[in-house]
């Protein structure tokens, strides 16, 4: 322990200009490494939150539009399109009657498994619901209201024709107003359409609004009201990708500079070294030394930057990070204290390692050998 000490306090003394370089380093290393955590923690809370928000869009038209028209707006948008959607609603009409389709994207357009198990389903009068595969192939079968069984035109199991296809019903909804539900596929393009509507599960980004936009201006033209909605700040992830991505770079410099720096310290020792060689002093006995000198000056350096860090900083970015106060605990802080120790040791071990096995006369000549 005194020969440390006195190594401490020669290495101060004769070099003070590269203890202050070797305190700067780490300094740096422990502040970017707190800093790094932190703006990686705010980023995953930040980008989790705007995932997580959910919106409904209505797409609407100043005149009814054919329904031919607007599949060929969904064909043309592609199947990636409807990654961030929930659900698809499309309303229509025939003859003053409502048809509704809604609708979820599963390895294709399905009819919503939300909607018919928990909406329509149990309140079925009489009959069933569509199959996956009837709605997918587009077969011509249609739930019916009972308010439309009742006036006498239609019976169960019998038909209804909306244009030139014929649907079987295979289904009495009860408690619901007039309407007619049939799989979109075989739904007639002949269908006037006065509504759209998206059910985003998470928000998508700006470029699936230009998209989905574009298109749609492009077919309708000013007969459509596309509203504005709410997108992913790509920006703002970005923005968080280049500080953690420049602070992670900035940390691993003053690692290495801080092993350059004790390489440096060694140099300046290889004759001591060398005679406490001769004198019996073991590598294993001279490496911990070094290793004990290390750990006395950076054990502190911790702290005092964990202090300011703490106090100081988390305060002040408090506005622009409002996530990464709560990234730190005593246990989290424990845990850095745990892994930056570890690195430091096990970066300058290797380092000194190779440095304490070299002979006598190589010390003394100042050879690698």
């Amino acid at each position: 322990m005194i020969y440390i000490l006195k190594n401490l306090k020669s290495f101060i003394k004769n070099n003070t200009f590269i203890f202050v370089l070797f305190l700067l380093c780490q300094f740096v290393s422990v502040f970017v490494m707190f800093f790094s955590y932190g703006i990686i923690h705010n980023y995953s809370n930040v980008q989790k939150e705007e995932v997580l928000k959910s919106q409904i869009v209505e797409i609407n038209f100043d005149e009814s539009i054919k329904l031919r028209d607007l599949k060929k707006v969904i064909n043309r948008l592609g199947n990636d399109v409807f990654t961030p959607l929930d659900r698809i609603s499309i309303m229509s009409f025939y003859n003053g009657i409502p048809i509704v389709f809604n609708m979820e994207y599963d390895n294709g357009l399905t009819f919503s498994k939300d909607i018919y198990y928990e909406n329509i389903e149990p309140y079925l009068f009489e009959g069933r619901i569509f199959t996956e595969e009837e709605y997918r192939l587009g077969k011509n079968v249609a739930i019916i209201s009972l308010s439309l069984l009742e006036e006498g035109q239609y019976e169960y199991l019998g038909t209804i024709q909306v244009f030139d296809n014929e649907y079987k019903i295979i289904g009495i909804e009860e408690d619901s107003p007039q309407s007619i539900l049939i799989p979109y596929i075989s739904a007639p393009d002949e269908l006037d359409t006065i509504a759209f509507v998206l059910n985003y599960k998470y928000l998508p980004t700006r470029a699936h609004f230009l998209t989905m936009r574009d298109n749609f201006l492009e077919v309708f033209g000013d007969n459509v009201n596309f509203p504005e909605f709410q997108t992913l700040d790509v920006e703002e992830i970005s923005f968080f990708n280049t500080i953690s991505l420049t602070a992670i770079v900035i940390g691993l410099l003053a690692s290495v500079n801080l092993a350059v720096l004790f390489r440096y310290i060694l140099s300046t020792r290889r004759k001591t070294l060398a005679i406490f060689r001769m004198g019996g002093c073991t590598k294993g006995k001279a490496t911990a030394t070094y290793i004990a000198e290390i750990l006395m000056i950076s054990l502190p350096v911790f702290f005092v930057v964990l202090l300011f860090f703490d106090t100081g900083i988390l305060p002040l970015v408090d506005n622009l990070f409002p996530h990464m106060v709560n990234a730190f605990s005593p246990l989290v802080y424990l845990f850095m204290f745990i892994v930056y120790t570890g690195v430091v040791c096990l970066v300058l071990y290797l380092m000194i390692l190779r440095f304490v096995s070299r002979s006598p006369v190589s010390l003394f000549r100042g050879g690698e050998r």
